[in-house]
This record gives C-alpha cells, sequence and structure tokens, in this order.
C-alpha cells in the first residue's frame, strides 16, 4: 500500500513546527491551531502532533533548537547499473542453450 502524501521536507517540517510553536501556550497547542495547521499543511493530525512532540522532546533534552527534521536520507537506490539495451545484448551473446534461468 502506498504512501498517502509525498514525505515533507525538512523547510516544511521547520514551518509547520514554527506555525504550532507561535500558537501554543505553556507546551500546549490549543485543538483549533492544530486544526489550523492540519488544513493549511495537509497534513493528517497524528503526523503534526508527532513533529509537534518530536520537537518538544528533543528541546527538553537540552539540544538547544527543537530537533523536527527528517531522520531519512536519500540515496537508498543505487545508480542504474546497466541499461535495457546493454542486458539484452549480453543475453543475445549468449547462445540459448548455454542460457540458464
Amino acid at each position: 500500500m502506498g504512501r498517502g502524501c509525498p514525505r515533507m521536507t525538512d523547510a516544511e517540517r521547520h514551518a509547520i513546527y514554527e506555525h504550532l510553536l507561535a500558537a501554543s501556550t505553556q507546551g500546549r497547542v490549543p485543538p483549533a491551531a492544530m486544526a489550523e495547521v492540519t488544513t493549511t499543511y495537509k497534513r493528517d493530525h497524528q503526523t503534526i502532533d508527532r513533529l509537534w512532540k518530536r520537537g518538544q522532546t528533543s528541546q527538553l533534552k537540552g539540544r538547544g533548537p527543537a530537533i523536527v527534521a527528517s531522520r531519512i536520507r536519500g540515496g537508498i537506490q543505487g545508480a542504474k547499473k546497466r541499461e535495457r539495451s546493454e542486458i539484452e545484448a549480453a543475453i543475445r551473446a549468449v547462445p540459448h542453450e548455454a542460457r540458464q534461468a
């Protein structure tokens, strides 16, 4: 099953956190402010809530500014090793009787 929305960029995460921080009082975000952020950024309320909790937790640990950047990094898929035409040429170079399935 695919994802509902594309992943958030770090800039979008910081903007959402700043929006929530401006609306918060004593470390709590009012439900109306949370609803406003979810509709503004078109994200699920659980996603926004996780982002808020993550930022608050990182500040409580005394790490300075809140860390809300994504932990997912790119480069998961390696570069293509061969083009399709190269693969077909390599297959044709081997006699049919010598091929293995």
